[in-house]
């Protein structure tokens, strides 16, 4: 999706980059991993992913994870490993 012609409240969330911790743990959900993966690939307790990705939920003012992988694939902030 170009941000030209992305709606409005997508283009205000796009402004709002996640920390890029936040991004490193949606990148690896992405995936399909569970959080204590994403914890074991990160070297972090779960606790800490479940907290970035809360933080990366209200960064981008959405509602869930899904929603937060979407936008930042979209915005060009992660890839999908091995895609």
């Amino acid at each position: 999706m170009a941000e030209d012609d992305a709606p409005a409240s997508w283009r205000r969330r796009h402004d709002a980059r996640p920390a890029p911790i936040e991004l490193a743990v949606l990148r690896a959900s992405a995936t399909g991993r569970s959080t204590a993966e994403v914890a074991d690939v990160l070297g972090v307790d779960p606790e800490a992913v479940r907290g970035h990705i809360a933080g990366a939920i209200a960064a981008l003012g959405v509602r869930s994870k899904l929603e937060a992988i979407v936008l930042a694939l979209r915005a060009g902030w992660i890839e999908i490993e091995g895609a």
